[in-house]
C-alpha cells in the first residue's frame, strides 16, 4: 500500500519534530523505524501525553485561540493512529495477496459487469472463477489467475 508508507515517513518525519522541539528538553527521544505498528504508535501516544503533562480536556480549538506545539503534535500523531487503524483493518479484511473487495461481499470483487442503457458502467460484486470440465463433468473450480492481484 503506497498510502501507508506516506504515513509512516509521516510519522518518522513527526517524530524528528516531536525530538527536537519538544522531547529534546525534557532529555527524552523517541526512537524512529521503517514501519509502524498500531500498538506501538498509541504507545508513543500514551507516552507523549504523559511525559510532556497534556490533558485532553484543556485542549483549544475554533477561532481566535492557538494551539500548542504540544496539542498539534499529539493531534497530528493521534490522526495517524487512526489512519493506520483503518489500513490494518483494510488489509485484514482484503488480504495481503489481493488489491480490493466488495463492501458488501469480503470475497468478491468489484468489477465492471452491466452496461445500462445511457452506456455507463456499474461496479458490482463478482467473483472471477475458472471451471476445469471434463467429459461433461467437473473437476475443479478456482479462482482465475488474473484475478488474484486485483
Amino acid at each position: 500500500m503506497k498510502n501507508r508508507q506516506k504515513v509512516f515517513d509521516k510519522i518518522s518525519l513527526l517524530i524528528d519534530a516531536m525530538n527536537q522541539e519538544v522531547l529534546g528538553y525534557l532529555g527524552i527521544k523517541f526512537e524512529k523505524r521503517e514501519a509502524y505498528a498500531v500498538d506501538y504508535v498509541s504507545e508513543l501516544l500514551t507516552m507523549y501525553k504523559e511525559t510532556t503533562g497534556l490533558d485532553e480536556t484543556s485542549f483549544v480549538s475554533g477561532r481566535g485561540r492557538r494551539k500548542s506545539i504540544r496539542q498539534k503534535q499529539y493531534e497530528e500523531l493521534h490522526e495517524y493512529l487512526e489512519r493506520l487503524k483503518s489500513y490494518a483493518y483494510h488489509i485484514e479484511t482484503c488480504g495481503e495477496e489481493r488489491n480490493s473487495y466488495s463492501k458488501t461481499d469480503h470475497d468478491a470483487t468489484s468489477m465492471r459487469l452491466k452496461r445500462d442503457y445511457m452506456g455507463n458502467d456499474q461496479l458490482l460484486p463478482a467473483y472471477n472463477l475458472q471451471a476445469a470440465i471434463c467429459d461433461e463433468s467437473g473437476i475443479n473450480c478456482y479462482p482465475s489467475g488474473s484475478a488474484a492481484k486485483s
